[in-house]
């Protein structure tokens, strides 16, 4: 199977330097995607329907305007992107700016995801064995959960000695 050439920065292409086997850059899609296609589709169908069932025409509020518009914008290359050289096979991508965003971008929010993980895991946590203890509440329990700091501190002073006394026989 023969690879599309790539611009090198002088001009002249060159073929991919992995031979298609190696990792390499993919743009992302995101306006191939059905969330962004819906998001698209009906933001403003939306915006109206909010608009006019409020006797004071208030709409969404103003953050999750901003994180819908950025969602929109994310990854597209037509909002702005930026050049980047690959060093070891001196191929340049043009990379499209993300929106940084915490709630609806999928690409955006893995990525707050992984971030920290990646980092407790290479600098943090010391390379030993060790568990991992989750507890879970019931749907109704955990609103209150969140809702009630004192009320968190308690639950999670009830569950440690249960992880405690686990670690002990598992």
């Amino acid at each position: 199977m023969e690879h599309e050439a790539a611009p090198r920065l002088d001009g002249t292409h060159v073929p991919d330097a992995t031979g298609g086997a190696g990792p390499s850059y993919r743009p992302r899609a995101p306006e191939r995607t059905l969330l962004y296609r819906l998001v698209a589709g009906d933001l403003e169908t939306l915006r109206a329907e909010l608009g006019s069932a409020s006797a004071y025409g208030t709409a969404l509020p103003r953050h999750v305007e901003r994180e819908l518009e950025g969602y929109l914008r994310c990854g597209v290359r037509a909002h702005g992107f930026c050049r980047v050289l690959c060093h070891r096979c001196r191929l340049e991508h043009l990379v499209a700016f993300s929106c940084k965003g915490r709630g609806i971008c999928p690409s955006c929010v893995g990525r707050r995801m992984a971030d920290p993980a990646a980092h407790l895991v290479d600098r943090v946590l010391p390379r030993v064995p060790m568990r991992q203890f989750v507890a879970t509440f019931p749907r109704q329990i955990r609103y209150h959960l969140a809702a009630a700091p004192k009320l968190a501190s308690a639950a999670l002073r009830a569950t440690t000695p249960l992880a405690s006394s686990c670690r002990s026989t598992c």
